[in-house]
């Protein structure tokens, strides 16, 4: 599957909603909300990932200016 091009700014603002931190009980006090605080977060590294890989990808190709 091929990922589409991601956005930088997109991934920055998403990392400004949903810092980068482990939920805890106190915050959230429904497991269930705070599995789903955890899953936004882990969705974001991959994001990341996916958007390195991009880069990577353009680079070797050229298209980028390093």
């Amino acid at each position: 599957m091929k990922i589409p091009l991601l956005s930088v700014d997109l991934i920055k603002l998403l990392e400004e909603q949903f810092p980068d931190q482990f939920p805890s009980p106190e915050d959230f006090p429904d497991e269930r909300r705070m599995w789903a605080e955890a899953g936004k977060r882990e969705l974001i590294r991959n994001l990341r990932i996916y958007l390195e890989q991009q880069e990577e990808e353009a680079n070797e190709e050229g298209i980028l200016n390093a």
